[in-house]
């Protein structure tokens, strides 16, 4: 034992370098594994976070398509009510057309009418006033025949 003391005393030197060379060894170990362990740590929460941007952007483009989808939706009953109102604008527009060929079928008629009652109170004058002459031709045939009558009993 004496023999290992005495060189551990003469090796001291050496066995303190060597000691200090494994703690070195260790403590650089334990830095490489953390600081590779903190890389790993740090590409993982990368990762993580880009997997979590992956997934709002999904749901962003799923909603995005859901909007879209509805939209291509309201498009389309959008086109069908245009194309209702565009039917029933030329309807009216034939309506009124209609309407006012009807009107001025209506103003002939009116003035036909006009000129038949004219030709109807001129007609009705004109009769009055042949009834009037007509009476006083019998009035006075009467009054002829009367005296034709007379004379003739005279005779």
């Amino acid at each position: 034992m004496d023999t290992i003391k005495g060189n551990l005393g003469r090796n001291t030197g050496i066995i303190v370098a060597i000691v200090i060379c494994i703690v070195l060894c260790i403590c650089i170990g334990c830095y490489v594994a953390g600081r590779e362990s903190a890389e790993r740590d740090a590409n993982i929460q990368r990762i993580q976070s880009t997997q979590q941007q992956l997934n709002n952007a999904t749901k962003q483009l799923d909603e995005a398509a859901r909007e879209n989808q509805s939209a291509r939706e309201i498009t389309a009953d959008s086109v069908v009510i245009n194309d209702r109102i565009e039917q029933r604008i030329d309807s009216s527009e034939t309506a009124v057309s209609r309407s006012e060929e009807a009107n001025a079928r209506a103003r002939a008629a009116v003035a036909e009418a006009e000129r038949i009652i004219t030709v109807a109170k001129s007609t009705a004058t004109e009769s009055e006033r042949i009834a009037s002459n007509s009476k006083s031709i019998l009035e006075r045939a009467i009054t002829r025949n009367q005296r034709t009558a007379i004379e003739a009993e005279k005779k």
